[in-house]
């Protein structure tokens, strides 16, 4: 069965990044802006396996964890921001920035990529021939301002403005000015060791570490500006994280745990159970209806994906210089026509019981007290762009753009990595 929940930290979260502990000149510790699906997977594990603790005599074992975990599989990750006081909508789902969208100084709202055949070619022995075959992204000349310098726009985007996105509206996706507000706040925590003998610190023991804080002001009203309004403008809003949980243990799909540890440092967090999360959105799906969808389909992925050829999708292949593949839930042919993909993201983790199986590591590494670093992966950053064509040249459905909501796509789709939805392309 499947479980629903919003995973809401209690006081913010410290999630510590692949840099070292105590980094730099100041010592400083690093925090992710965002907890990774794997750290949010473990979390789960852990809340439901010590809700199983409590109708047993005795504790899990390691053995019993591993298994417990291999039975909590997480479908989808899904940001929400609610205002205090109000319980969790549809509407509260927050969506990350799409890598096509270009924010340009003087525009009300981003500006969309457009892919254009190159015009000239230049290219050096070492560089990946499957690049050669895709299309340029560019911004469209007549889009105006196209010469403006770029602006760092927001990473998340609210329901209404990644919907308006989807289906390539005029004037969709929020102005650059509310940036601030769409984020998780950092502060600084310092901290000291005193001596007490001598009431002073003591010298080399002063540290830092980066703590993200969830509770952020949304964004003051945007009416009679040009851009889409939020429904809760200027209200003090909470952060948490939507998870879509495939549960296989019947055990475990009876029990429900209120409270999570989340991270390094297990900051508490409350679980919240939602019935909607997931849900393909009514107000889409009718203006799909109505909809010339057209050969083309760009598909945003909304969690960190891992490809076995990095950015180039699993299963493509050089074929008469395209680039070919089949999508993962619609069985037609398709070819890879460009991609806007960002920096890899690094994911990794600590493996807890590590040192409760082989003495080393295959690749022979040995265990240390207390777990082992996992294999780091590097991930396409949510928001990556993927603009696909039919080879058959005929039209993509409605239904088709449907069944890619929250598809799962690429390696590590069990932690909730590879998560997709499907936007149109009227462009093309």
């Amino acid at each position: 069965m499947n479980r629903q929940w919003v995973v809401e930290p209690r006081h913010g979260f410290f999630a510590k990044d692949g840099r070292g502990w105590y980094a730099g000149a100041g010592n400083l510790g690093n925090s992710l802006p965002w907890l990774l699906p794997t750290t949010l997977r473990g979390a789960l594990c852990t809340a439901v396996g010590r809700e199983l603790e409590r109708q047993r005599p005795n504790l899990l074992t390691p053995q019993e964890w591993l298994e417990l975990k291999s039975e909590l599989r997480l479908r989808s990750v899904i940001a929400t921001r609610t205002p205090v006081g109000s319980n969790f909508t549809t509407a509260d789902r927050m969506w990350p920035a799409p890598a096509d969208a270009i924010h340009l100084a003087g525009q009300p709202a981003p500006v969309r990529l457009v892919a254009r055949a190159a015009e000239a070619q230049w290219w050096d022995a070492a560089d990946d021939p499957s690049l050669q075959c895709l299309d340029w992204l560019t911004i469209d000349p007549a889009a105006g301002h196209s010469n403006a310098k770029p602006e760092r726009g927001p990473a998340w985007w609210t329901e209404a403005e990644f919907l308006g996105w989807l289906q390539d509206a005029v004037g969709a996706g929020p102005s650059a000015e509310v940036s601030p507000h769409r984020q998780t706040q950092s502060r600084t925590d310092i901290h000291v060791k005193m001596d007490a003998a001598s009431g002073t610190a003591e010298s080399g023991l002063l540290w830092a570490h980066q703590f993200r804080e969830t509770l952020t002001v949304a964004e003051a009203s945007t009416a009679g500006r040009g851009m889409p309004e939020t429904h809760f403008a200027g209200s003090i809003c909470r952060w948490g994280f939507g998870v879509d949980v495939e549960v296989t243990e019947e055990r475990a799909a009876q029990v429900s745990p209120t409270t999570a540890t989340l991270a390094g440092d297990r900051h508490l967090a409350s679980l919240w159970e939602a019935s909607d999360l997931t849900v393909f959105p009514q107000a889409y799906r009718q203006v799909l209806a109505g909809l010339h969808i057209g050969k083309r389909l760009r598909l945003y992925a909304t969690t960190p994906t891992v490809f076995d050829e990095g950015w180039c999708p699993v299963g493509f292949r050089l074929e008469n210089n395209r680039l070919v593949g089949k999508l993962p839930v619609i069985d037609v042919p398709v070819k890879l026509v460009a991609a806007a993909v960002g920096r890899p993201v690094p994911v990794s983790g600590w493996d807890l019981v590590a040192d409760s199986d082989a003495s080393s590591h295959s690749d022979g590494r040995q265990h240390q007290a207390g777990g082992a670093p996992r294999p780091t992966q590097l991930a396409c950053p949510p928001g990556s762009m993927w603009l696909v064509e039919r080879l058959d040249g005929q039209s993509f459905s409605a239904a088709d753009v449907e069944s890619f909501w929250l598809a799962s796509w690429g390696r590590g789709t069990d932690d909730g990595l590879g998560g997709f939805v499907a936007g149109v392309d009227l462009d093309g």
